[in-house]
């Protein structure tokens, strides 16, 4: 999963000690994570600057062709929303804890109650409803 705000904002929290901060570790564990205000402010100033350096660059690389510069920051913009539009929501610390458990208590339920037989068949709902029962 690529999203580079939380590693820019996991940088920041070592460079100013917040790196034992729930939400700092909530980043760090690939969770959804609240950073405090001046830590978002600074990753959005580091992701402003960072823009700008790139739109110096592509000035200096297409001999101050400003207009392909300008149509390609805002196609690349265009882009950019629709992609945090349709990307999948991260858990929270409860979520995954939940998750988890749930999961220990299928694999408790697959080893005293799932046989395996090459020979044999199983639908996914057989499996489904005999862990409900469990």
């Amino acid at each position: 999963d690529i999203r580079p705000t939380r590693y820019v904002a996991l940088a920041m929290a070592r460079a100013l000690g917040m790196d034992r901060e729930p939400w700092a570790r909530d980043a760090a564990d690939g969770l959804q994570y609240d950073a405090p205000l001046p830590v978002q402010a600074a990753v959005s100033l580091a992701f402003i600057l960072a823009a700008f350096v790139a739109e110096r660059l592509l000035l200096l690389a297409l001999d101050d062709s400003s207009t392909f510069v300008l149509s390609l920051a805002g196609s690349l913009s265009i882009a950019a929303f629709f992609f945090e539009v349709i990307r999948p929501r991260l858990r929270t610390r409860d979520e995954q804890d939940t998750r988890e458990k749930q999961l220990e208590e299928f694999r408790a339920f697959a080893a005293e109650q799932l046989e395996p037989s090459p020979s044999s068949s199983c639908h996914e709902s057989d499996i489904v409803r005999g862990f409900r029962l469990y």
